[in-house]
């Protein structure tokens, strides 16, 4: 017996008066914008660190035309590509001026990119070895949990095991929010 899942059929077109049409998505984008701006107005009147609520208002205007004005399509592309330029500089200034912590978490950052692009392992795994190298065990917990979430998608279930289960571990020691996620990969293995 095959199992499928049929999707509902439904119009993409929420509400429509003569040519102007609102779609679906147009209204996720609202409503992730305005509770986005809401939330973080609320944190910031919270914080410590005398952020200004303010500062947000700027933010929202800026975040909508980056909506508005830049094509899904081109923004993720320059998203990808913008993101592994900028982790790629990231990665080579650590390199240049020692820094052993940002190396491993510029590491981990181009290590997402490729496991999300390519199903590529290898930069998270050199992220680990640089994160338990400088020290980072939090880095290398996160990791660990990144690396479980590619072997399991890869149908290596005892690499996948082996990786759960060291997050597991290091998220327990250090009370880290990664552990009900990491739990999550070890279930299926």
């Amino acid at each position: 017996m095959i199992l499928t899942l049929t999707f509902p059929q439904i119009d993409p077109v929420a509400i429509a008066i003569g040519p102007f049409a609102v779609r679906w998505y147009a209204l996720a984008y609202i409503a992730g914008l305005l509770i986005g701006w809401r939330y973080c107005r609320w944190l910031a009147q919270r914080s410590p660190h005398g952020i200004s609520a303010d500062a947000f208002d700027d933010f929202l205007l800026w975040a909508t035309l980056g909506v508005v004005l830049c094509p899904a399509k081109y923004r993720t592309y320059v998203g990808v590509v913008g993101a592994e330029a900028a982790f790629a500089e990231a990665l080579a200034c650590a390199d240049r001026h020692g820094l052993a912590v940002w190396r491993a978490r510029a590491l981990h950052e181009l290590g997402t990119i490729d496991l999300f692009d390519t199903m590529r392992t290898a930069r998270l795994g050199a992220a680990r070895r640089a994160a338990i190298s400088a020290g980072a065990p939090a880095t290398a917990a996160v990791v660990d949990f990144h690396l479980a979430s590619a072997f399991v998608a890869q149908g290596r279930t005892e690499k996948a095991r082996d990786a759960a289960q060291r997050s597991i571990a290091v998220a327990e020691r250090l009370a880290l929010l990664i552990l009900p996620p990491a739990l999550t990969v070890l279930a299926p293995t």
